[in-house]
This record gives structure tokens, sequence and C-alpha cells, in this order.
């Protein structure tokens, strides 16, 4: 014993290396038991097999009589044959069994294909089988996370069986089934039970909850296939969602982009509808294809109930339409297509609206009702002008509560009017070169509220035209606006408004801080009117000018969490011409505007 010992201090004094059959141990610290067939490494500590295996250790114990390896804190384990990698508490290696088990919880990754998180894991080299009756989490290498309560891996086949699985794949859709297992090889999927919920906005919609059901998945060469399948994506209510559309065979097919049902029936709350043989719609990655999108059922005073469902259609790669038929338990139909045109240098959109035999709460009496909304804009591209654009819009209905009626119909509507009582029209043209800026054009305004005669208003036409000179003395602006309104039927008001106002720069009054500056204002206002009982109707021009003086003094307090300021201020201003009376004008003065000079 005092040879083996002296022989093991010179080992450890060397390297600490200690050779046992084919099992090499290092440590910083090693100890020996029972005449040297238990081996205690502490610190630091390696066990190795050339070639085969690699463990590290804050701990390892190994027994030379049934050749197993204890090794606890800190694990980790190198299978280099099977390029398997482990990591736990506590892993016993069975060397006759060539058998890894872990105990408590436990990280490993094999082959760069699969990695995972459970607990109490069976590794059996030889078999190439890794398999654990716990709840583990597993990555693969399309980044999808499967949750199960048991799995068992082939690294010689690359073939995973599990219970209870729960995929959440990379678009954060999640998969629940029964019983599976995946062919990483072939990446194929095969299931039992299968339950999708696909993300909420899938179809676009942030408060769908589009979810499938069916008897068995199977997911091979791009193509999912599940059997008895049911398919919604609308909320649950009371456990019955409003429609669903059951098949025997439903097919995603991701080369085509399409889900594919073969006898199928659409049902509303459970009663069969629509018998498709067969039909198709584009996958939810389609941004445009041609087909019947997520129908939507609804409820109103109005229509009563009804059901919605929308085709889409391309009509080429630059235009394409929305029809979206609405029927309804009350003999009315909602028919709306929504036309888009996209150009290279415009674009338009026109939607148009048509319920037949609408019948008012006030009247027995059925009607036709319609709508017609349309708006382009081009971008004229001229040549000295870094902003020019034109933009022609259209609102009309045949009924003046039309807004109103079908306002939760219109939600999705691009164009719909901004205000359920004014529909408007016209063209706008805007010019932009740096130096000016113009905006004119043509409009007409019709208010649904009043009556017939005295509803239209219209400006023909309508002008803006500003520029600005700025230099180190101060700056000068200038400012015209005109327009031609007809309103009330034979009201007529002519306008034309220019101002010139020149700001100089600000200045300091002495050393003390005070800043000063002052501004001289010019006002021309040109009005013929008839029938008006503002403006006369011979031609009135009149000029007004202000002068103006401002003197400051910024005050500015600092702390360590709060900067207060101050400007007490002092404005002087003579208008040498004529002021209006402007007592009857409902206006308030506050903080923000007591300095404005159109106060």
């Amino acid at each position: 014993m005092k040879i083996i010992i002296f022989f093991l201090f010179i080992l450890i004094s060397f390297n600490n290396f200690l050779y046992s059959k084919e099992v090499n141990l290092k440590a910083l610290e090693i100890s020996t038991l029972e005449e040297g067939n238990i081996i205690i490494g502490e610190k630091d500590v390696e066990a190795k097999i050339d070639n085969e295996l690699e463990i590290f250790a804050d701990k390892i114990t190994y027994n030379k009589t049934n050749n197993q390896i204890n090794a606890e804190g800190n694990v980790e384990v190198k299978d280099l044959v099977n390029k398997t990698k482990i990591n736990s508490k506590k892993i016993i290696y069975y060397k006759n069994k060539n058998q890894f088990t872990s105990f408590g919880k436990t990280f490993f990754e094999i082959n760069n294909k699969l990695k995972g998180e459970s607990s109490d894991v069976f590794f059996y080299v030889d078999k190439k089988m890794i398999l654990s009756d716990k709840a583990s989490t597993l990555n693969d290498n399309f980044n999808n996370i499967l949750n199960v309560s048991s799995f068992k891996f082939s690294n010689s086949t690359e073939i995973l069986k599990a219970n209870n699985i729960e995929l959440l794949d990379i678009k954060k859709n999640r998969y629940y089934i029964n019983k599976g297992f995946i062919k990483f090889k072939e990446n194929i999927l095969i299931g039992k039970d299968i339950k999708i919920n696909l993300r909420s906005d899938t179809f676009g919609i942030k408060d769908n909850e589009p979810k499938l059901k069916g008897n068995s998945i199977i997911y091979e060469n791009e193509k999912t296939i599940i059997k008895k399948g049911i398919f919604t994506s609308c909320k649950n209510n009371n456990n019955c969602p409003p429609w669903i559309i059951t098949s025997n065979e439903i097919i995603h097919d991701k080369e085509k982009k399409e889900i594919q049902y073969k006898n199928a029936w659409l049902k509303i709350y459970n009663i069969p509808v629509l018998y498709f043989p067969k039909f198709f719609h584009p996958d939810p990655t389609v941004k445009r294809q041609s087909g019947i999108l997520t129908p939507k059922m609804s409820n109103s005073n109005i229509l009563g109930n009804t059901i919605n469902i929308p085709y889409f259609h391309v009509i080429s790669d630059n235009k394409d339409l929305t029809f979206s038929p609405i029927i309804s338990d009350k003999e009315t139909t909602f028919l709306q297509t929504e036309y888009r045109q996209e150009n290279k240098n415009s674009n338009l959109i026109a939607d148009i609206g048509f319920v037949n035999n609408f019948k008012s709460k006030y009247s027995n009496e059925k009607k036709n009702i319609m709508h017609l909304f349309m708006k382009s804009e081009v971008d004229l591209n001229l040549k000295n002008f870094s902003n020019s654009a034109l933009d022609i819009y259209f609102e009309k209905t045949n009924k003046d509560t039309y807004l109103k009626i079908f306002d939760s119909y219109l939600l999705n509507n691009k164009i719909k009017p901004n205000n359920e009582n004014i529909l408007s029209s016209g063209i706008d043209l805007r010019l932009n070169n740096g130096n000016f800026s113009l905006e004119t054009g043509f409009s007409a305004f019709e208010d649904l509220n009043k009556k017939q005669n005295d509803r239209y208003q219209y400006i023909l036409p309508y002008y803006k035209f500003n520029s600005s000179i700025n230099n180190d003395f101060g700056s000068i602006y200038f400012n015209s606006i005109g327009n031609n309104i007809l309103q009330d039927t034979n009201n007529l008001r002519t306008r034309i408004i220019n101002d010139l106002n020149f700001s100089s720069q600000d200045f300091l009054y002495s050393d003390t801080g005070f800043k000063s500056n002052f501004n001289i204002y010019f006002k021309n206002v040109n009005t013929v009117a008839k029938k008006d009982n503002v403006y006369k109707s011979s031609a009135q021009s009149e000029v007004m000018n202000i002068i103006e003086t401002n003197t400051s003094y910024p005050l500015i307090k600092s702390s360590k969490n709060i900067e207060e300021k101050l400007t007490p201020k002092l404005s002087f201003r003579l208008n040498p011409g004529d002021m209006k009376k402007n007592s009857n004008i409902d206006r308030t003065i506050n903080v923000n505007n007591i300095f404005s000079i159109d106060r």
C-alpha cells in the first residue's frame, strides 16, 4: 500500500493523471478506496475514453468492479461517437451497457439537429437512442419548439417519437398532437388527433382565433394533409364558433400556397349550409391570389343576421378587386366591390355598394340604395418641382342616412368619408419647388343634414400660395389665398387675401439678457359677394398693417431633476389704419394666442 500511495502521489504531482483500463482520470485531487477499486477525483475532474467519451464534473467516482462512473456537480458529457453533448447535475455512466442516465434537470444537444431540456434522461450509446418519460422541451434545426410529455429519439434513423406534443413553429402557430413522430432526414411529421391554433393575425384581423382540428396529420414534401378536418377563424361562442368548414381532407400545399378542401361543408352555428366537393383558397403567406376570403357573421337592427363571404380577384399585376356580398335573413342583400389599381406614378381606389329591397324603419316602402366612393393620387413628376401631385376624389350616396346606417359594414373601407354627414368631391393640385408652394383646385361639398336646395357648397376654384426669403437680418414671408364659394343655393362669395410680413432676427438689448425683435405686417383683403351678409356686392379692397416690437427676458432655473422656464414679454403694436369690429366673433384669448398677430 505504501508503494501504491507513493506511486499515486507521483502521478498527481505530474498532471494528476491516472490510467485504469480504458478510462483516463485527471483531477486536482484524487483518492482511492477498497484497494484501489474505487477512484475518486475532485476539483476540475476529467474522465476520458479515447475517441469515444469525455466527462467533466466537480466530482467523479470510478468503480472498477462494476465499471460505473458517477459524475456530480456541473457535469458535462461529450459522446464523441454520436456527437452528443449532455449537461446535468448528476450523470451515471454504465460502461458495460455503454449507457448514460441523468438525474434532475438535463440539457442535451444531438449532432446539431436537436436540442433539449428534460430530466432523468436515458442515453444508449450503442443503440444511438435517447429517451425520457418526463416533460421535455425540444428545439429542432427548423427553429420549431416542441413541448412533450415523453419522447424517444433515434440518432441513427433521426426519428423522434413523442406523446402530447405542443409544437410552436417559427411563425408562432401552435400545433397540439396526441401522438406523433418526426423524421428529420425526410422532414416528415405524422401525428394523431391534431389541433392547430394559427397566429391571431394570420388572416389580417387580430381579433380572429383561426384554428384547425383533425383526426390525423401528415406533413411531407411541403404538403400538410389533415384527415377529417374542421377549420374556422371565429372566436368560440359558448363552445360553438359562428361558422366552421368541415372536410374529409384538408391539404395545405406550401409550393402552390393553397389550402385545399375535399368534400367540405360550410356550417353556420353547426347547421350545414353549403356543400363544396372541392374548393381552395390562398394560404396566409399569399399577398395576392384570387380566392374566397374569410367569411364573417354579424347581426344588426338594419339587416338582421348576415353572412359576408368576400371574394378577392387578381385582374393583373397592378389591378385587383374584392367582391363582398352580404346576405341577410331580411330579404335584403348588400353588394360591395372595391377596385384597386397601382401604376408607376398613380393609384386608384373605387368602392361601389348596392343594397336592394332596403326598408327603412320609418317607411314600409322598399328601395334600392347605393354608394360610390373614388380616390386617385397622381404623381406628376414635374421636372422643376420637388413635389407635384394631383388628387381626384368623389363621394356620393342616394340616401342621406346611408353612411350612418351602414357604418359597421364599411369599417374596412379605405376611402370611406371622414364625416358621415358631409360628402366631398374635387380635384386638388399641389406644387412645391423649395422657393414657393402652390395648392389649387375645385371642390364640392354636400351637407346631408340640409334641405335639398341648400345642401351643396361649391368652391370654384381655390388657391393657396406662399413664399419666403430668409437672410441674416430677418425673414420676408408672402402668403396669398383666394376662393370663390357658392353656397345656400344663391350665396356667392369671392375673396383674395394677401399677406406680406417682415420679421427681424432677435437681438440682445445690452448684456442683461433682454431679447428684442420688430415685425411689420401688411394685409390686403379683396372681396365681392352676392346676397351675402358679410361682404358687399361691389368689389372692395382694403389694406391693413401693423407695426410691432417685442421684448422678452428669458429666465431659467435648473435643479437636479427639474428645469423651470419663465419668459416675461412686452409687446407694443401700432395700427395706422382702420380696424374691424369683431365684438360678435366668438374667440378666446389664452396664453397660447395672446401674442398672436391674428388673435
